[in-house]
């Protein structure tokens, strides 16, 4: 809030939402000299006046209860913030209907407020809430529909962390099947050889990554997953392109775990990578049939990151590629040079279909960092997703609203870089705090991450010191 002339205009919900509430009844001028509780007072007996005049439900109540939750939320008093928030949303489905659109910034506002308090079932209600403010109509879904699901599960995502491993491998997999229905929705919104789709693409070819993950977690999260997945989709489906076979044991009690036996060093659940690179394939096609030989480019480059999460050795060639077309397209040797000397952990949080976006965000992630000695090469920081993935990143929300801030423990680690990606002879540079605990956990988890490669001259080459701030969820 803002003085002005000495007054305070308060026309706000909350400070944090991205779209600000105006009401057309009179507008409360709170002089800025006036302490917090003197302000609390005057905002209360504007209620109570408004309701002795107005009704219980008018929305000209609005306009004091915002000012108390401004106030209240000031002081971290979440727990009245919420009970007033709660009588906004009372006020504003009365006067206007249960699925009015204009309900979307109170709701908003209370996942916020639930978030504070810590009472994450809250938030997936009210996610669900604003999910179906957005019904289907003629059979057609709408891109804010789209972006709701997304945040469910993004949302559950984070609980993944949020609710501790017991529920992990349950959690993920009710992610997994939002992503099943968002896939639909979102082909029956964008059709065919529409080249918007390509963030969404990526989007499930992400999911599908996690999945894998999941399933070789480094603890009894695998084994969740992995019962899980064959009760859904058939053991076949991870004995697919893989030395993985599977046997169930019968417990005392029922039905138990079902048991893969694999060859060491081997993936299980290769065959969703394939699904996730195939989506890449799609792209590529997409990005033909445009005769866009940036977005061409782009593609090859992520459709060689997922053969280099598969350890597949034909990656190269798709970097290849990439780089020729980016030199057809008339981007400078210079600037394909710069993106493609130093390395970076793959896959990315997002897609970009020019080579620019691509350009920016690297530069980005070496804004806190000083590479300026030539002998050592900086790729960032990189934040895990939770103790049993501890090489895949956590994952990021277009929504800002959702990406939480969590306490994190932070080691930085030199390593070598294979031309195919691999990390090896980490040392520990530092460590927050100074346990050597952390130093061992991190060290493991870098020694699994991979790597887009260093490939210059479409040659792709071993590096050196290169260096990484690994950041993980002090769970």
């Amino acid at each position: 809030m803002k003085p002005l002339n000495s007054l305070v205009k308060i026309i706000l919900i909350l400070p944090f939402l991205s779209v600000s509430l105006a009401f057309s009844a009179e507008e409360v001028l709170v002089p800025s000299t006036v302490d917090k509780a003197a302000q609390l007072e005057l905002f209360q007996n504007r209620l109570v006046d408004l309701e002795s005049r107005e009704g219980p439900y008018d929305l000209s109540l609005m306009e004091p209860l915002t000012g108390m939750i401004a106030v209240l939320w000031e002081q971290q008093d979440y727990e009245t913030v919420a009970e007033l928030q709660s009588r906004q949303l009372q006020v504003m489905r009365t006067a206007l209907g249960l699925q009015h659109p204009d309900v979307l910034p109170i709701i908003r506002s209370i996942v916020t407020t639930q978030i504070a308090l810590g009472n994450w079932d809250a938030v997936s209600d009210q996610l669900e809430h604003i999910r179906n403010l957005h019904p289907i109509e003629n059979g057609q879904p709408s891109l804010e529909l789209l972006h709701a699901i997304d945040d469910q599960i993004h949302w559950l995502l984070m609980r993944t962390v949020l609710d501790g491993r017991g529920r992990r491998a349950r959690t993920f997999m009710q992610s997994r099947d939002l992503m099943a229905e968002l896939d639909d929705f979102v082909e029956d919104f964008y059709g065919d050889n529409n080249p918007a789709i390509a963030p969404w693409l990526y989007k499930s070819a992400i999911n599908k990554y996690h999945l894998v993950q999941m399933l070789n977690a480094s603890d009894g999260v695998s084994g969740d997953t992995i019962d899980r997945v064959v009760r859904e989709d058939g053991g076949f489906r991870l004995e697919k392109g893989s030395s993985a076979r599977f046997s169930s044991r019968d417990s005392f009690f029922g039905p138990g775990r079902y048991i893969p036996v694999i060859d060491r060093g081997d993936l299980l659940g290769v065959d969703y990578l394939r699904e996730a690179r195939n989506l890449m394939d799609d792209l590529r096609d997409l990005a033909e049939d445009q005769n866009d030989l940036e977005a061409q480019a782009m593609a090859n480059i992520y459709y060689a990151d997922f053969q280099i999460l598969m350890e597949q050795g034909r990656a190269i060639r798709q970097y290849r590629k990439a780089q020729e077309l980016l030199t057809e397209k008339g981007i400078s040797k210079a600037r394909i040079d710069a993106v493609f000397s130093r390395p970076m952990p793959i896959p990315l949080p997002k897609i970009f279909t020019n080579f620019a976006d691509l350009e920016t965000f690297q530069a980005q992630t070496l804004l806190a960092f000083d590479d300026s000695e030539e002998t050592i090469t900086h790729v960032g920081s990189f934040t895990a997703w939770n103790k049993s993935v501890r090489s895949t990143a956590l994952p990021v929300s277009t929504n800002p609203q959702l990406n939480l801030n969590l306490p994190l423990q932070r080691a930085d680690i030199s390593f070598n870089l294979s031309s195919r990606g691999k990390p090896s002879s980490h040392e520990i540079i530092e460590l927050e705090p100074a346990e050597r605990s952390i130093g061992r956990a991190a060290g493991r988890a870098v020694k699994e991450m991979k790597f887009r490669p260093v490939v210059i001259d479409g040659k792709a080459k071993r590096i050196r010191d290169v260096q990484i701030r690994y950041l993980f969820i002090d769970e």
